[in-house]
């Protein structure tokens, strides 16, 4: 969620999500990565695709079909429209 309120620009919610990641684990540089919309590897399989689908959904509200090959293999279809879901309910109303 750190890529969608970064890309909103919401300070309650980005620190509120940097802190769980920090409290999860997450290095602190790959932190600073999604949050400033700097490319971020990440070297669990199913980790990197959700990272990529949310960067592509938040940049340019499209997935490529490579993208969406690996994340069906990775997530499934259900897993698939959890991320879909979440990205969409975290945008601001207009």
């Amino acid at each position: 969620m750190c890529i969608i309120n970064s890309k909103w620009h919401s300070p309650y919610t980005i620190y509120a999500h940097e802190t769980f990641a920090k409290n999860y684990g997450m290095p602190p540089e790959m932190i600073d990565a999604v949050i400033s919309g700097l490319p971020a590897s990440f070297a669990n399989e199913r980790e990197q695709v959700i990272y990529e689908m949310a960067t592509a959904l938040a940049n340019s509200r499209w997935i490529s079909q490579g993208l969406f090959d690996r994340a069906v293999k990775a997530l499934g279809h259900t897993g698939i429209t959890d991320v879909t879901v979440l990205m969409a309910s975290t945008q601001p109303c207009r």
